[in-house]
């Protein structure tokens, strides 16, 4: 199993660990589950990839494999996934951004944009405080906060053009944003 994608595997198949058998009832509540995001913090894309990849995986049961294979199959018949208002990305996505800059300011805590948003932030490695990655329609956006859980004004930032995100990022997350 490619090291990167077996926590993407272990979170959809530990929902079907205790079933005999697997329904396609169970199958369409992890696909409902994975597009909207409720108990899978990442990107659908992610969860279908680590699916696609792992189908064949010898170190996997075969009623994991079969729920693998189902799996895809549903999120093939659901395309185009619905697009949500935000969804969380991969904490080290700020390393991928080109230069990102401050272009805000959100005057809660930590503790109450996570609460707000159901995302948490996150360290990574090589920045100093936690993270939290959004795509927010084409624009990928992070709030930094270098200060404590509980201390407001987390950095907004962004490589996009502030007039086209801000607006965007303040209506679907409904974040105070300055």
């Amino acid at each position: 199993m490619q090291n990167e994608l077996r926590g993407l595997v272990n979170q959809l198949t530990y929902g079907i660990m205790f079933k005999d058998p697997v329904t396609d009832a169970d199958v369409g509540s992890a696909v409902d589950a994975v597009l909207h995001q409720r108990g899978f913090g990442l990107p659908p894309d992610l969860y279908y990839r680590a699916a696609a990849t792992n189908i064949d995986d010898d170190s996997l049961e075969d009623k994991e494999r079969d729920f693998l294979s189902r799996f895809v199959e549903v999120m093939d018949a659901r395309r185009p996934w619905p697009e949500l208002p935000y969804i969380a990305d991969l904490p080290t996505a700020i390393n991928e951004m080109s230069t990102p800059r401050q272009v805000g300011t959100v005057s809660l805590s930590q503790d109450d944009i996570e609460e707000r948003l159901g995302r948490s932030f996150q360290p990574v490695p090589g920045r100093s405080g936690e993270v939290l990655v959004l795509r927010v329609g084409s624009h990928v956006v992070a709030f930094e906060s270098k200060a404590s859980r509980s201390a407001t004004g987390v950095s907004v930032l962004t490589t996009s053009n502030p007039d086209d995100v801000l607006p965007l990022v303040r209506e679907r997350t409904g974040l105070p944003i300055e």
